[in-house]
């Protein structure tokens, strides 16, 4: 099953509105086994929304439109749809009397514009709204199911999940499509799929029976599993195939689906009762703030020193003024020993650091924009770690703060320093 997907509204042509309905209904259209193919935006334009409607019931198996089925003369939607599918529009009594009905339970009478709002096609099947005023419809074209709803979010996501979902899994009971996420970190997107491409055997097609998409992200990449058939078989499937994966390219793999990297190092510092503390320089309390995304952080993150400037790192972390004038701020070595500064501040078992150039200035030959080091201290021994990340300021932070977080899980993973490499 394909769909295509019509967005109406000239604020989403230009910019003014980000078009976050197309992300809604693709991702929902998909957990019912319907492939989204195409979406098209087109602006409150009958002519235009005409012409896109009959475009897509020649390709796809379902269409789904939404936006301009508002009262005022700019919301055009239903006489372009109507005039695609060659229909005529007719006004239904009993739309407008719960319309109305509507109206007064809030208080104001309705007015007399929102009348327009009860006309739909001919023959065609009117979608209750449950959070606004304006009907949604669902009608046949050319054997094609048509589905009709209005823009604001609240109102579009009600009537997909009260009727247009339930609709097409009802149609298609046994057929189903699901996804699983694998979270990675540490290699390249070109580098994970060399090695899947040689170790996994199988289609990578998205019309076979399972697929693999490569979703990369600032410093990580997510892959994207797909399976299609009964519940049991793509349940079977995805369990498979990540298993597979994980076994392929272990710790690169840190999570699935909703797991995020703090997360995942929160649970593992939980499980294993230890406490951390964190220095920052580069990433201006990024890390520290991931860290306590998390519920319950309180319980293994006791505190972070932002430590900007020199004169912080030696008169609060103890940083060694010597080493500063001998190595510089962005050096292993300072990275180091910021490591065992927060952690002798906060009497923690961990003390993870970071220092690095984020640009857009300041960088210089030797140590270029986008070198950061990452610094490591367990127990009687600590460690540095040397990175090079490209892109603007915010990228450089943020890739930095992941990159840490990645450090300490890999550590939490092993239990040791040795052989670490992030």
């Amino acid at each position: 099953m394909r769909a295509e997907i019509i967005t109406v509204g000239d604020e989403l042509l230009t910019g003014f509105t980000v078009n976050t309905n197309a992300a809604v209904l693709g991702q929902k259209l998909l957990e019912v086994g319907v492939g989204p193919c195409w979406v098209t935006v087109v602006s409150d334009n009958e002519e235009e929304i005409s012409s896109a409607v009959r475009r897509s019931v020649e390709r796809a198996d379902v269409v789904i439109v939404t936006g301009g089925l508002g009262p005022t003369a700019d919301d055009r939607t239903r006489e372009g749809v109507a005039a695609g599918a060659g229909r005529k529009l007719e006004l239904r009594s009993d739309l407008l009397g719960r319309m109305r009905e509507r109206w007064r339970a809030r208080g104001p009478e309705m007015p007399e514009s929102n009348t327009r709002q009860a006309y739909i096609p001919q023959g065609a099947a009117a979608i209750e709204n449950r959070v606004g005023t304006a009907p949604g419809f669902r009608m046949t074209c050319a054997g094609v199911d048509v589905f009709v709803i209005p823009g604001p979010p609240a109102e579009m996501r009600g009537m997909l999940e009260d009727a247009i979902l339930p609709y097409l899994e009802s149609r298609f009971p046994d057929r189903i499509r699901k996804y699983r996420t694998l979270h990675t970190i540490g290699w390249p997107e070109s580098g994970i799929a060399q090695v899947l491409s040689e170790r996994l055997p199988g289609s990578l097609q998205a019309d076979e029976q399972w697929s693999l998409a490569y979703l990369p992200h600032a410093g990580s990449v997510d892959l994207r599993i797909g399976a299609s058939g009964s519940p049991d078989q793509v349940n079977r499937t995805l369990r498979g195939v990540a298993r597979r994966i994980r076994r392929i390219l272990g710790p690169v793999v840190y999570g699935t689906d909703g797991q995020t990297l703090e997360s995942v190092v929160g649970s593992l510092l939980r499980t294993k009762g230890l406490s951390v503390a964190v220095a920052e320089s580069c990433t201006g309390g990024l890390i520290s703030h991931l860290l306590t995304n998390v519920p319950g952080s309180s319980g293994y993150f006791d505190r972070a020193v932002v430590a900007y400037s020199n004169r912080t790192k030696t008169s609060v972390l103890g940083v060694n003024p010597g080493t500063l004038r001998a190595h510089g701020a962005v050096s292993e070595e300072v990275a180091v020993e910021m490591a065992w500064g927060v952690r002798r501040l906060a009497g923690t078992r961990i003390g993870l650091s970071a220092t690095g150039i984020a640009g857009p200035g300041g960088g210089t030959k030797a140590k270029p924009v986008g070198l950061v080091y990452v610094g490591l201290s367990v127990g009687r021994r600590a460690c540095g770690f040397r990175f090079r990340f490209p892109g603007g300021r915010e990228l450089v932070k943020r890739r930095s703060a992941r990159a840490a977080l990645n450090v300490l899980r890999l550590y939490l993973l092993g239990g040791t320093l040795d052989g670490l490499e992030p």
